[in-house]
Parts: C-alpha cells; structure tokens; sequence
C-alpha cells in the first residue's frame, strides 16, 4: 500500500516485492479476512494503533408513529489502542551469489532470481506469525507468538463464546434439526448478524461425518466419500454447504521458530463467521509503521547496531517506514568477516475486531 511518503523516500521498490510475496503466500486461511485499516487507524511511528470497537445491541423500542414498531439498534462506540505486534527478520545476501556463481551452462549468475528465493523465503517466516495471529484474534486472544516483538503482550477480545446443549460427538445429536438452529438464534441475539462461514477442525469434522442426520441428507455420492472404509478423509467437508452454512476445515499449520503449530488448535472448537460482506465491517488489520536508515546508497551498520531494528544508530537518517509491510538493505560489517549486504524484511500490525461479539467460538462438545 503506496503512500507519498514511500514515493519521497524512494521505498516502493523493495517494499512493493515484499507486500506481492505476502500476497502470494499459501497462510492466507485468516489472514486475508482483515482487511487493511486505512484511517486514524495508522499508527505514528513507534507508537499505537488505534480503533473503534462497536458494542452492539437489540430491542424493541418503544416508538409510535407511522413506523411503529421498529427495531431499536443500539450501539456503543469504544476507542482502543494497543501496541503492534512487530515480526522482523533479516535476510542474508551472499555477494557470490550475487556477482560469481553461475548455475551450469549459464554465463551469468542468477542475481534476481537468489534475491527472489532469498527475500520468498524471509517473507514466508513473517507471514505465518500474521496468520497466527488473526487465528488468535478470532479465538478472542493474541498471545505468546514465538519471534514476535510482543512475545509476552496478550491482546483479549470479547468475542462471542457459545456451547452446544448436546454433544457433536455423538452420532445421534441432532445438529441439523436442533443444534444449528440454537447456533444460528445465539449469534444473531449477541451481534444482529446470521452466521455464514463454520471453520472446523479434522475432529469436528469426524463427528459430523458419522453424525446420522447430516449423513442422510448428504446426497449418495457425498455420503460414500464421507463414509469411506470408516477412515478419516480430510478437506471432505471444505467447501460444502448445509444448515444455511459454508463449511470449511482448518487443519493448517506451520513451523514457527523450530516448533509446528496449529493454527486452529482445539479440535472441538468452531469459529463461526458473518457473511464475508458483514466481515468488512468486523474485522481489520490495524497497521503500524517504525523508523528504517536512508541516505545515500546503503546504510552501513557495524555488528552491534545490525541487531537493532529500526534504530537511529543504524544510520545518520531515519525515515519512517511504510504501514504494514517494510524492507530496506543494509551493509553489515562483522569482525573477522567480508561486508554483507543483508536486507530487512518486517510487518507491524495487529488483527482487530471492530465488533468482537459479531465472531463466535462455538464449543462443540459440553
């Protein structure tokens, strides 16, 4: 996202390949649903960001006159602020690769395509902190996220928690008759909006899989695939539709900082969606911004200031960065060693609910 200041500071370039990885990354499930905040929202450099969080309720009200009665929507507007969550890393660039090694056959070595791999690579490590982030925020907290600045911050939303009055896991629940109906009548109760989109895990699925109401109105050949030989097929509810609802299953995850993590992880928790045209005005991503060294040609950072982001030490000027995403060379001189050219990739931000009651975390199993 281009702004005059990136046009001044000569910052489209990098940052612009940047933001097209991150679009192109495949941990995108949550992620693509908070859409950029483009308002007061901005954060100062190195400060907060900032939102309106609407509390919303319903009632009759008390109003005569040609149209009586009439639905009374009542809502509460709530300003919050909190500091971004801050993800960088840095991105080696060996000046072999960049000027003498050449692949066989080829007479000049293959400097776009290394820096590609190479910044791919570093982008893909920050993407999956976002996207478990913006899981965390629907689940009504964000929270110890390894290689996050944040790491300790935990950010609660008051999202909206609901129990099944019977189990899912047993086959003779009525979900379609009875517990989808109840599901349905509690979000619109808590927020006025229908619920749309149902992300499960793999368990939830099985349970819905074997459930004998859902099998029956499956047709014969989405019956067969679901009952398969008793064994578990995954994705076989992606995509589907019943009960007035969009299914998908979430059983994705990443390796975050050496260790896999779910980013969905209880199997017997849904998270339960307005219609994507109500999840504009419910969810968003608040984007922060932080200070990066400029002037001529690359800042040089000697092995103490390579470590500190965004530091005036880095350089004799700093500029403030793009919101969101930012990238910027740098040369680092280490004893011992050959200049470097290592360039720094990062994000700030914070996934926001703008209406933390309109997203429900269903409890599937009481």
């Amino acid at each position: 996202m281009a702004t005059n200041e990136d046009r001044i500071f000569n910052r489209l370039s990098m940052t612009g390949m940047v933001e097209s990885f991150a679009g192109n990354a495949l941990d995108n499930v949550m992620r693509s649903k908070f859409a950029p905040l483009t308002g007061g929202e901005l954060a100062k450099p190195d400060g907060l960001v900032e939102w309106d969080e609407v509390q919303f309720g319903r009632g009759m009200a008390g109003v005569s006159g040609k149209g009586a009665p009439t639905v009374s929507v009542n809502t509460t507007t709530v300003t919050r602020n909190a500091k971004p969550l801050h993800v960088a890393v840095d991105v080696d660039l060996k000046p072999a690769k960049l000027y003498s090694d050449r692949d066989a056959g080829q007479m000049q070595p293959d400097a776009q395509g290394y820096v590609d791999r190479q910044l791919e690579n570093g982008v893909s490590q920050i993407v999956k902190r976002v996207e478990k982030a913006a899981h965390q925020a629907l689940l009504g907290s964000i929270a110890n996220i390894a290689g996050v600045d944040q790491s300790t911050f935990t950010y609660t939303y008051g999202v909206n928690t609901y129990t099944a009055s019977a189990s899912w896991a047993t086959a003779g629940t009525d979900i379609l008759g009875s517990e989808l109906r109840l599901l349905r009548e509690d979000c619109v109760q808590t927020s006025g909006h229908l619920p749309a989109e149902v992300y499960i895990r793999g368990a939830a699925e099985g349970y819905i899989r074997g459930n004998t109401g859902v099998t029956n109105l499956l047709s014969d050949n989405a019956k067969d695939a679901l009952r398969t030989a008793g064994t578990f097929q995954g994705m076989t509810l992606n995509g589907q539709r019943f009960g007035n609802l969009d299914w998908f299953t979430n059983d994705a995850g990443a390796v975050i900082s050496g260790t896999y993590t779910e980013y969905q992880p209880t199997d017997d928790v849904a998270i339960v969606l307005p219609s994507p045209d109500v999840q504009r005005n419910v969810l968003g991503m608040a984007l922060g911004r932080t200070f990066q060294p400029s002037g001529a040609g690359l800042a040089t950072l000697s092995a103490s200031e390579a470590g500190v982001a965004g530091s005036a030490a880095a350089a004799s000027m700093v500029v403030p960065t793009s919101p969101g995403w930012y990238a910027y060379a740098m040369r680092v001189l280490l004893p011992g060693e050959a200049m470097r050219i290592v360039v720094r990739i990062g994000w700030l931000g914070l996934p926001v609910l703008l209406q933390p009651n309109a997203v429900c975390v269903a409890d599937l199993i009481p």
